[in-house]
């Protein structure tokens, strides 16, 4: 794997492949919101103002979204990964990014198995 350094010193991980492919998918359908800065994330809100936040350097499709597993359709309760809690810290790009998923607020981390499925959950969840 080959590193990029920044200017700030620091190595960083290269974006995924399957991440850039799902960036491509995500411009397509929402609206793009936060720093192209922000390696590791690409955020991206819907009309009706949910947001979603790509992990960009994982091997893999994994993203951030508002809580709403409970009203996801059964195709989707296994995708999801984990149940952050309003007090759980996770990644702090996410701050200024895209705040609705960060610390103090609950937030669902998903892992979709191909990119079908997170076009399916992304129809899905920009009509909530």
């Amino acid at each position: 794997m080959t590193l990029r350094k920044p200017h700030s010193g620091k190595y960083l991980r290269p974006a995924s492949e399957i991440a850039l492919q799902s960036e491509q998918r995500l411009h397509k359908s929402l609206v793009r919101i936060g720093n192209d800065a922000a390696h590791y994330l690409r955020c991206f809100r819907t009309a009706h103002g949910r947001q979603l936040a790509l992990n960009r350097v994982n091997a893999g499709i994994y993203v951030w979204t508002e809580a709403v597993w409970e009203h996801a359709p059964n195709r989707f309760q296994t995708m999801r990964k984990k149940r952050y809690t309003e007090h759980q810290p996770r990644i702090a790009t996410l701050e200024a990014n895209a705040a609705r998923l960060y610390k103090g607020n609950p937030a669902d981390y998903w892992c979709f198995p191909t990119l079908g499925d997170l076009d399916a959950f992304t129809d899905w969840y920009k009509a909530l």
